[in-house]
């Protein structure tokens, strides 16, 4: 039932997140608020950092395009992001798709001291569940 429950969950936010893509805004944001609680924000100029990305949507999604290319799990952290402005922060990503064909990218985007056991197991499974239930979706 756990598993159930949590696919249930995924579905939701798999039409929740179908519903708010689109061409002119390509990237979907959840937990904006879980983000800005850590302490890493007390620093104005995290938070502005942190901003800014937020709000060149398109920006991000051609970022997180970068990470299409490849399968699995990827985890940049620092200065391995593309972009100066996530410098202080964790990009965990995987693509997700239909068969060996990837569609998008979802990630979690956090402080470097994030769990990141955690966060690879997240996203990992929801990229999974995202290309089931797209499988699914088109079968």
């Amino acid at each position: 039932d756990h598993d159930r429950s949590r696919e249930s969950e995924a579905f939701r936010f798999l039409r929740l997140f179908l519903n708010q893509v689109s061409a002119e805004n390509p990237v979907f944001v959840e937990g904006t608020e879980d983000v800005i609680g850590q302490p890493e924000f007390s620093d104005v100029h995290n938070m502005r950092a942190l901003f800014r990305t937020l709000q060149k949507r398109h920006q991000l999604g051609e970022i997180l395009n970068r990470y299409r290319v490849g399968s699995g799990i990827q985890v940049h952290i620092g200065s391995e992001n593309p972009n100066p402005d996530l410098s202080s922060f964790t990009l965990v990503t995987s693509t997700y798709g239909l068969g060996d064909r990837p569609l998008g990218t979802l990630g979690i985007l956090g402080p470097i001291r994030m769990r990141y056991d955690r966060a690879i197991a997240v996203v990992d499974y929801v990229s999974k569940v995202f290309s089931h239930l797209l499988t699914e979706q088109i079968h």
